[in-house]
């Protein structure tokens, strides 16, 4: 019995393992090409960290993905890159000596506008590069405007460079130095902040777009949109904390989603296809109980005879082997013991001799618990939500009740002491509460003679359990 349950199981899992695999290897191509192409685009938007962490998740999916072996080189050397950008920067910032009261000259100015540039390449490459974005702003902040109208230049130059790189508050502070400076170029030789200052809205307002368009499509379920949205939004300004937020909020691609997806959109189909059903009975109430209930008529004779056949000793060998569900219910008998009353612990003796595991020959049936009805219990549930299906349902009900089964009521009696001793009785009823047999158990027969009136009822409730067995076959 053992065996053939662990083989059946077996079996179950492989099928289910071979099924889910099989899924898995339709799908997940189509998954693995979606999470590349957003570790590209977080690649792109300078979040290096993001991106590295979702092309190794594609790798430990496939190994041979081509994208994330090329995407892992990329990340390495934009990291390298950011790296030794970012130990200059510490140099070069060290050695100009910031102090907010002193005009920068000579070689502290040139160490300055270096350490601006290395944080300015590191942040290009990393926008949360650690350290860098304080010390840049810190840097950006620690100096007098412009003395001169060079030097004005310059700085709506460096402005235009902070813009492009995507770092637009440290740009908006470079160019709100430069203006109060008073300084201004000659008419059209284009070497002011205005173009810079254009460049720097027209940023700031697309990549508030993006981020609103993320909102809308998170708001809508549309988690793939919400994401590249809030992605494009943090490429043209890596500052905006709410797309950072709205990135982490929806999450990643991830490499296995397309079977959830699928599982999920079948569902979708098979509830909709529910609700059309339920409309068409709610139509047509009359005509689909009677269908029904003809369907319910021949089921139940085609599942009586085929009872009545499982049934007989003859074949007891092969109603032992057909146990699989559905048949279960017509060939695995089943036993549900009543307590006895005034019989405290009698009961568990008589479940404790049915459910011993009958081995090859022996006479005894393989009695099992009653299993809980869950199916019974989730058709329930559903036909709940659906008001059309009353009348569906009570047809269904009362043909499952209907249905034979090899399920078992075992009630037995504490008979008080007489001329016998005390006594047991035992009475078997079978799936539809119908007393099949009855048997009484005394203490001069069944318990030896020196057994007191509580030991005897131990002994008799064994006996009981064993003629149970025996019957239970019969």
């Amino acid at each position: 019995m053992a065996a053939r349950l662990a083989t059946r199981s077996a079996f179950f899992l492989v099928l289910a393992a071979l099924v889910v695999i099989a899924l898995v290897a339709l799908l997940r191509g189509g998954d693995l090409q979606a999470a590349c192409t957003e570790a590209k685009d977080l690649r792109d938007a300078r979040l290096l960290t993001a991106s590295r962490q979702l092309y190794l998740e594609v790798r430990n999916a496939d190994d041979n993905e081509g994208c994330a072996i090329d995407g892992l080189k990329d990340v390495a050397h934009r990291e390298r890159v950011r790296d030794l950008a970012l130990m200059r920067a510490r140099a070069y910032r060290r050695a100009a000596q910031l102090k907010r009261s002193e005009p920068l000259r000579g070689a502290r100015r040139t160490a300055y506008f270096r350490a601006l540039r290395s944080y300015i390449t590191a942040l290009r490459r990393d926008s949360q590069a650690a350290g860098a974005t304080a010390a840049l702003r810190k840097l950006v902040s620690g100096q007098l405007g412009p003395a001169s109208l060079p030097g004005f230049e310059r700085r709506c130059a460096l402005g235009t460079r902070l813009t492009k790189a995507g770092l637009l508050p440290e740009a908006n502070a470079v160019y709100a130095t430069a203006l109060r400076s008073g300084k201004r170029p000659a008419a059209l030789t284009n070497r002011g902040c205005r173009s810079g200052l254009k460049l720097l809205r027209q940023r700031r307002a697309h990549a508030l777009q993006a981020w609103r368009e993320g909102q809308a499509a998170e708001r809508l379920g549309d988690d793939d949109a919400a994401r590249s949205s809030y992605i494009d939004a943090l490429q043209l300004d890596s500052s905006l904390a709410s797309a950072a937020a709205g990135r982490i909020r929806v999450g990643s691609h991830s490499v296995d989603s397309g079977v959830a997806h699928a599982i999920g959109t079948k569902v979708s189909e098979w509830s909709e296809w529910v609700k059309g059903a339920a409309g068409w009975v709610g139509d047509r109430p009359a005509a689909v109980v009677v269908g029904a209930t003809a369907l319910a008529a021949l089921a139940l004779a085609a599942l009586w005879l085929f009872y009545w056949l499982i049934s007989r000793r003859q074949l007891r060998g092969l109603r032992r082997t057909l146990t699989w569900w559905p048949l279960r219910r017509f060939t695995e008998t089943t036993a549900d013991v009543a307590p006895v009353p005034s019989g405290d612990g009698m009961s568990s003796v008589l479940v404790g001799v049915l459910l011993v595991p009958s081995t090859a020959g022996n006479y005894g049936p393989d009695v099992q618990p009653p299993p809980q009805d869950i199916l019974g219990e989730a058709a329930k549930g559903v036909v709940a939500q659906l008001p059309q299906l009353a009348g569906l349902a009570a047809v269904l009900t009362a043909a499952r009740r209907l249905v034979p089964r090899r399920r078992f009521a075992v009630r037995g009696e504490l008979i008080p002491k007489g001329p016998r001793g005390v006594g047991l009785a035992v009475h078997i009823s079978d799936w539809r509460g119908r007393r099949t047999q009855s048997k009484t158990f005394w203490k001069d027969q069944w318990a030896p003679g020196a057994a007191d009136d509580d030991q005897a009822k131990y002994h008799l409730a064994e006996a009981a359990g064993w003629w149970v067995r025996a019957r239970l076959d019969a």
